[in-house]
């Protein structure tokens, strides 16, 4: 058996940015400290299940220390000396976990927490009245029963891209505006990783008001 993994050691290891790392821990055999390119870490468990390797993600580092992703680590192992495979009952559990809530991340669901919390709360009336009627009339009828997770950057442009056919670029680009902060809000919420607003120009190219005035007109 090699050496065991210590928490100074752990703290210590550093990334690689041309490939993810698994550095094994000696004292509990099949406990992996894994550290991806860009420097997220992690604890992670190999282990053989009807004669097929598996892995299971056990938790990120720090959250989850050594002494803990070792308890966790035994007990996965422990389960598959018993014929089961804890890779699969985790997933299992998540399903779970999701069919109890089927609601909770569809956008008409997401969008009410969005309205009451966020838009009503920190805005000034009219604005949040005008963000309500943009959702509700143009936005909602589109991605009301989708999960805000599976809307995607080609969405939001195709939703746009049919307010500019109807010949309504002010409305479009109004929209991008409070979808964009829609998805920030559910980044900061946790709800999402990622935006579909991301690097996404207005449709319509904004026309200044500005006109220069001629000579008579300023006399």
């Amino acid at each position: 058996m090699g050496r065991g993994l210590t928490a100074q050691a752990v703290e210590r290891l550093k990334p690689d940015p041309a490939k993810r790392l698994e550095v094994p821990d000696g004292l509990l055999p099949g406990l992996y400290f894994v550290i991806q390119p860009g420097g997220a870490k992690s604890w992670a468990v190999r282990y053989r299940h009807a004669a097929k390797p598996r892995k299971l993600t056990l938790g990120p580092y720090p959250a989850m220390d050594l002494g803990t992703a070792r308890d966790h680590a035994r007990q996965a192992l422990q389960a598959v000396a018993l014929g089961r495979d804890p890779g699969a009952e985790k997933l299992e559990a998540r399903r779970a976990a999701r069919d109890d809530k089927p609601d909770r991340d569809l956008f008409s669901t997401v969008l009410e927490t969005f309205l009451q919390r966020h838009v009503r709360a920190k805005t000034k009336k009219r604005s949040a009245e005008e963000a309500e009627r943009i959702f509700r009339l143009h936005v909602a009828p589109v991605w009301g029963e989708r999960r805000v997770q599976e809307i995607t950057k080609r969405d939001v442009i195709e939703l746009l891209d049919g307010l500019m056919d109807a010949g309504k670029p002010t409305l479009a680009n109004l929209t991008l505006a409070h979808v964009r902060k829609f998805f920030n809000w559910c980044m900061d919420r946790d709800i999402l990783t990622a935006s579909p607003c991301t690097r996404l120009p207005a449709p319509a190219v904004k026309v200044s008001r500005d006109r220069v005035l001629a000579d008579d007109e300023l006399r």
